[in-house]
């Protein structure tokens, strides 16, 4: 997950959460931020692929506790662990398959 800021005011860090059904959200990690700044700033978030569909959210917190929620997004990965190639009869590679 990537996204950027064009200023911030305060900026404790952001709380990535996700979601199997765009309602129920748990922490999955926290970026920190960049306090007070003027500058433009880009973050990233990596965890694991998944499979199927889920959501992800950011909780922007203040160092003063103070907190807003970005909109959801949904994405819908499929992850393959492995690839196998069965028996090839008839041949549609012939002579040889690699």
């Amino acid at each position: 997950m990537n996204w950027s800021t064009a200023t911030e005011l305060n900026n404790k860090g952001f709380e990535i959460e996700r979601s199997d059904d765009n309602k129920d959200f748990i922490t999955r990690g926290f970026v920190e931020g960049s306090g007070t700044t003027t500058e433009r700033h880009e973050y990233t978030f990596t965890e694991e692929a998944l499979n199927g569909k889920v959501y992800y959210r950011l909780k922007q917190i203040d160092h003063d506790g103070n907190y807003n929620y970005s909109k959801s997004i949904e994405i819908n990965s499929i992850y393959v662990n492995n690839f196998e190639l069965y028996q090839n009869y008839p041949n549609p590679f012939n002579p040889t398959t690699k």
